[in-house]
């Protein structure tokens, strides 16, 4: 409970007044010290030190929420040991309370002036809420459930489980009511669809909102409800030595069942069963690792993973290896550098020796930071010893890169000596767009079309300029973390609805009650033209992004351009011979499905009318979040959240929500009639 000292204030001498039946008793001082006010979120316990020479018949605390007491609630203090205590019970948070001490020494009533405190509700948080794993998979239903371990100071008044076909599922989902307060509970979902991937989390909601566990993924199972094997793949095997290696797998499906065994097996002879060689390791679905031993040296062996329930064991795919007679790296050279262009060289390597065991792959690395590895670009040359040639391609113009020749085999990989390169500069001269307009005209409802602007909004506090960005792949980046009223640099991640104050970073939702039109301001690359410019609701970029009807079928494609991620819309009159795109109209695309250069962007698509949304993330306060692509729309949610456009690799929501507070990116548009 937080403590807040109160300044004591001693009761005034009061004349007893005296019945005629009643011996006249005197009125003495009651003298009162260390008086305190202890609360929590629902509750307040009042106490404090008191001399009075005689025996007090009672003692009432009255409270109220008004300093009237036109409605209040008394409570029968308990004095006991020179100290008075009075307990309330369900108050409210945000709010002042007035209180006064009233005695008695069996003739006169006496009442003390009035204290006063504030219950403040900074002290309530959300729920903290454990999502239990899933159990019980059937076709069309599963058990899950939760635990509440902190109710947040305020009471749960509801909790359950939430999913959804989609990750993150909220209660705006489909979710259960499993009860209110704290503890352990049990969850049914029902209503499944057969052999379907959901994603469930437990929530908890209480005065504060609502607060979710961790995401846990199942798969129901097929026939109704019908349990059967496991589905289980086997990894591919690595670290062989001359007497052991590291194989495992992944058990993707438990069947309906819960998985009591899981490991590989193997045997110099194939298929092999958990008759054979084993080992075992751990229960339940899930990735998981083994260790094969005592392996005899240059002997062929066949392993296969494996998951066991109730209604019996399955394998996954055979593998085939040879235990190894001291095996070590391969070596490898790195060639030098030619034919060096602005996006792409060739380089190679040479592969001297096997190590005494297969090279299975072999090529070349390369990063703008030393000492690249296979986990950054690199190609695929094929196999075994020897030179090799390697073209290195999708580079950025005026760039040094380093790059590494290697090798892999049963071992690991091996790397050669680092060479370094500087790409050529072959910048095309950016275009000029009047007013700040791209040409590209796209529909956002059947009767309206749109132009966007050159770049992504942009704001330098210290001047109080607006701006578009120069590129339409540019954005700030971690600049924006240094957002604030005299930064003389440039922010592009605003607070919905941030009106006049642009630099805004509040994290009370309710400090953005209302939208105010980026558009209002004087865009100082637009002309400082006011109010021609404005933002798209949420229906309007639904309509340009997943509806409108376009003459080549296409509406948008997940790219790199000049090596940023971001969306490609295309405008309706887009014309295919002008550029040709892969995944095209593909949500769930990775966003190298396409990597455009800085030269083929500005004369083949820009030119033509292609607009680039850049993945510039979103600022929580001052700290940068994740590099997805976040833009506000015009449209508000509820008092707390507003809709935006949204899109990551694997994921792309035109009418998603967040919280206003979020710094987010805006892209303005210049409306036309079709």
């Amino acid at each position: 409970m937080k403590k807040i000292t109160i300044i004591l204030l001693i009761f005034s001498a009061l004349t007893l007044t005296t019945c005629k039946k009643l011996p006249e008793l005197k009125v003495y001082e009651l003298n009162l010290a260390n008086e305190n006010v202890a609360y929590s979120q629902t509750s307040a316990e009042i106490t404090v030190d008191y001399e009075y020479p005689t025996q007090l018949q009672y003692v009432n605390v009255t409270m109220s929420r008004s300093n009237y007491f036109d409605y209040s609630f008394v409570a029968r203090a308990e004095v006991k040991d020179s100290i008075i205590i009075a307990n309330f019970v369900d108050l409210q948070t945000d709010k002042n309370y007035y209180y006064k001490f009233e005695y008695s020494n069996g003739v006169n009533v006496v009442t003390s002036d009035v204290r006063s405190f504030y219950l403040d509700a900074a002290l309530v948080t959300l729920p903290t809420v454990i999502t239990m794993e899933v159990s019980e998979i059937q076709g069309t239903s599963a058990i899950c459930g939760g635990e509440i371990i902190d109710d947040g100071g305020y009471y749960v008044t509801g909790r359950g489980v939430c999913w959804s076909t989609h990750r993150n599922p909220t209660i705006f989902d489909n979710y259960t009511t499993d009860g209110m307060d704290t503890g352990s509970y049990t969850s049914t979902m029902t209503g499944l669809s057969e052999h379907t991937v959901y994603y469930v989390r437990a929530f908890a909601i209480n005065e504060k909102g609502t607060s979710y566990g961790t995401e846990y993924e199942f798969e129901t199972t097929e026939g109704g409800g019908v349990v059967i094997v496991p589905t289980v793949t086997t990894s591919n095997v690595t670290d062989i030595t001359s007497t052991s290696a590291i194989c495992g797998g992944v058990v993707a499906n438990s069947g309906g069942a819960d998985v009591t065994a899981r490991g590989v097996c193997w045997s110099t002879t194939e298929n092999p069963t958990i008759s054979d060689a084993h080992t075992s390791d751990g229960t339940g679905t899930g990735t998981f690792t083994s260790s094969l031993t005592n392996l005899t040296p240059q002997t062929t062996y066949y392993i296969r993973a494996y998951a066991t329930n109730e209604v019996g064991t399955a394998y996954g795919e055979q593998k085939i290896f040879t235990a190894g007679s001291d095996i070590t790296a391969p070596t490898v050279t790195t060639n030098d550098v030619s034919s060096v262009t602005s996006n792409s060289a060739v380089c190679g390597g040479n592969v001297t020796s096997a190590g005494n065991g297969t090279v299975t792959e072999r090529g070349v690395c390369w990063s703008i930071s030393e000492n690249p590895t296979i986990n950054d670009s690199h190609t695929n040359d094929g196999t075994g010893t020897g030179s090799y040639t390697s073209n290195i391609t999708n580079l950025i113009e005026n760039t040094t890169y380093y790059v590494r020749a290697y090798a892999t085999n049963e071992v690991g990989t091996a790397y050669g000596e680092q060479k370094s390169f500087t790409t050529e500069s072959d910048t095309p001269t950016p275009p000029t767009w009047t007013n700040g307009i791209l040409p590209g005209r796209f529909s956002v409802s059947e009767t309206q079309q749109v132009q966007f602007s050159q770049g992504n909004l942009q704001y330098q506090a210290s001047t109080n300029t607006w701006r578009f960005a120069e590129n339409q792949w540019d954005y700030i980046g971690e600049g924006n973390t240094n957002i604030s009223p005299t930064y003389s640099g440039w922010i592009d991640l605003f607070g919905w609805g941030t009106g006049e104050n642009p630099t805004n970073f509040s994290a009370n939702e309710y400090d953005y009650p209302e939208f105010n039109e980026w558009g209002n301001n004087a865009i100082s690359n637009g002309g400082n033209i006011t109010n021609d410019w404005r933002t798209l609701t949420t229906d309007e970029w639904a309509y340009v992004s997943q509806y409108r009807n376009t003459t080549s079928g296409i509406r948008y494609a997940k790219a790199q351009v000049n090596g940023i991620n971001g969306i490609i819309l295309l405008p309706d009159n887009w014309n295919t011979s002008n550029y040709s795109l892969n995944n095209t109209n593909n949500s769930v695309a990775n966003f190298d499905v396409n990597t455009i250069s800085w030269s083929d962007w500005t004369n083949l698509l820009e030119a033509n009318g292609a607009v680039l949304l850049p993945c510039a993330g979103l600022r929580d306060e001052t700290h940068i979040e994740n590099p997805n692509g976040n833009y506000w729309s015009a449209t508000v949610y509820n008092d707390i959240y507003a809709y935006q456009l949204h899109f990551s690799e694997g994921t792309f929501f035109a009418s998603d929500y967040i919280s206003r507070y979020y710094g987010q990116s805006v892209r303005l548009v210049y409306s036309a009639q079709k």
